[in-house]
């Protein structure tokens, strides 16, 4: 006669266990793999915005090029972030700005949307004598002459 071989119904602690530890390690992985998608997807709406911000200074010194042609000596060139006149040009009692106005009316709005936008944002708007410099810091480096363009930077 012949012995029944013992039969092994289910699993066993170390085997649950070691299923535990893999599926704990995957879900940590996706965890930290949403967390890293979370805070690039938020990285890219606040570029999408400086873009849209800087197209709009874009519209309004091309709409103001009588002022914008001045080169150096534009009213758009500031350093002052946020520009705090508002000379209400673009009300209907106020119909004589001078392109100069017009000019800081425009930035004086542009800041405010910055500030309003991108609440940990800063702007500039100059003319700058290295356009394509990679440097960390908002500054400009005034050219001798007019010929370089104005340069937007958020």
């Amino acid at each position: 006669m012949q012995r029944a071989s013992p039969l092994f119904n289910g699993f066993g602690v170390v085997e649950v266990l070691v299923a535990l530890a893999i599926t704990s390690f995957g879900l940590l992985g996706l965890a930290g793999l949403l967390i890293s998608a979370q805070q690039t997807a938020a990285q890219a709406s606040q570029r999408a915005t400086a873009v849209a911000l800087l197209q709009d200074m874009v519209g309004r010194i091309h709409s103001n090029s009588a002022d914008a042609n001045l080169g150096l000596t534009s009213a758009y060139v500031t350093t002052k972030t946020p520009y705090s006149q508002n000379l209400n040009c673009l009300s209907a009692s106020n119909n004589c700005c001078l392109a100069a106005d017009m000019s800081k009316q425009d930035l004086y709005e542009w800041s405010n949307n910055v500030a309003t936008f991108l609440p940990s944002g800063t702007s500039i708007v100059c003319v700058d004598s290295t356009p394509n410099e990679n440097a960390a810091t908002l500054a400009c480096t005034a050219p001798a002459s007019n010929p370089n363009p104005v340069i937007l930077t958020v």
